[in-house]
């Protein structure tokens, strides 16, 4: 399977990473004499009787299984059909858990012409919506482009991470990911105030009935930007303000590779999209996927992007002005020392 493009594998073919947990105290050996360890229990796999983390007593252990079927039933609820799971990582010993469920049939589509919404419920044309954008939009010849929602479910079973339920977006083309941000996150710390998991159920579905998913909002947000034209030189200096503080931790080295891929990404994406703000986020959220091995969570660098999409599509956003703010950006970045190289001046 082309590894760019979005997997939909049916939800029962995973699991590999589900297993029931039991606790246990903590006992160690004082003087011969076996004593509890006060405050603290065990997590273990049932099914591998394997001790897999301590943990402090009023941690809430939410099985792996549980966290994915909360996942899937608040994708149902959202929009209205079984989603499929693009993938599903976790640890060896399964304390880290995450999976990302989608529908391929649950889908933002654009052309040259404009876009159409697919949602379960109706089409929703370009026309209808967008009377006040640029009809003279920046795309190469017989340019199609399918976005799809997502729900992230993430789940952990050690005391120092959260359980949390996201949303964001994937470009089918290439499956780029997008966060959405706080307002389509839900964050459950294990160890406070969550008594059962029937609260975390009741809790999370409330919030995303609340802050109800629209498809519309984005698929404007990025026409828009479809609709606005940048040079690839202008394209570059986007990922550099967007991944300024990323990159400014990087050593010298290391941000020259960067530096010479993210001018593929851009040629890329240009050739792809054309010369537009919408291929500029796209070589941002491809950019991201370089710094997965740093320090800095996946989440996080999902979440820089869509900042900056929410800031570039706000009425009243003057787009030469910001092109002037970020004119000298990539010198600025690429001459700034990294916190390990003024310690080795030290």
């Amino acid at each position: 399977m082309d590894q760019n493009l979005i997997n939909f594998m049916p939800i029962n073919r995973i699991g590999k990473l589900f297993f029931n947990v039991e606790e246990s105290p903590v006992l160690y050996d004082f003087n011969g004499n076996i004593e509890h360890y006060r405050g603290k229990k065990v997590l273990i796999n049932i099914e591998k009787h394997q001790a897999i983390s301590i943990v402090p007593d009023n941690f809430l252990a939410v099985t792996n299984g549980h966290a994915f079927n909360l996942g899937v039933e608040i994708f149902e609820i959202l929009f209205a059909i079984t989603p499929t799971v693009h993938k599903e990582y976790g640890n060896s010993n399964g304390t880290e858990y995450c999976v990302d469920l989608v529908s391929k049939d649950r889908k933002i589509v654009f052309n040259n012409n404009g876009y159409y919404i697919k949602n379960g419920e109706s089409d929703v044309s370009l026309n209808s919506n967008l009377n006040n954008v640029n009809s003279n939009v920046f795309l190469n010849d017989n340019f199609y482009d399918e976005y799809h929602p997502f729900v992230r479910v993430h789940n952990s079973l050690r005391s120092n991470r959260s359980f949390y339920i996201e949303m964001g977006y994937y470009r089918y083309a290439c499956s780029n990911g997008m966060l959405l941000g706080r307002k389509t996150k839900i964050t459950f710390k294990h160890s406070y105030m969550v008594t059962s998991f029937d609260v975390i159920r009741r809790s999370a579905i409330e919030h995303f009935r609340r802050n109800k998913f629209n498809m519309t909002e984005f698929a404007e947000k990025l026409w828009l930007l479809l609709s606005t034209h940048v040079s690839r030189g202008e394209m570059r200096k986007v990922s550099f303000d967007i991944f300024e503080k990323v990159l400014i931790k990087v050593d010298g080295k290391k941000r020259e590779i960067l530096q010479g891929q993210l001018s593929d990404l851009v040629t890329k994406y240009a050739k792809e999209i054309g010369e537009n703000l919408n291929a500029a986020l796209n070589v941002s959220t491809d950019f991201a996927k370089l710094f997965e091995e740093s320090d800095v969570p996946t989440s996080s660098l999902q979440n820089l992007p869509m900042i900056w999409l929410n800031k570039v599509s706000k009425k009243g956003f003057h787009l030469e002005r910001y092109l002037g703010q970020i004119a000298e950006i990539e010198m600025q970045v690429m001459t700034a020392k990294s916190k390990k190289e003024i310690s080795l001046e030290d």
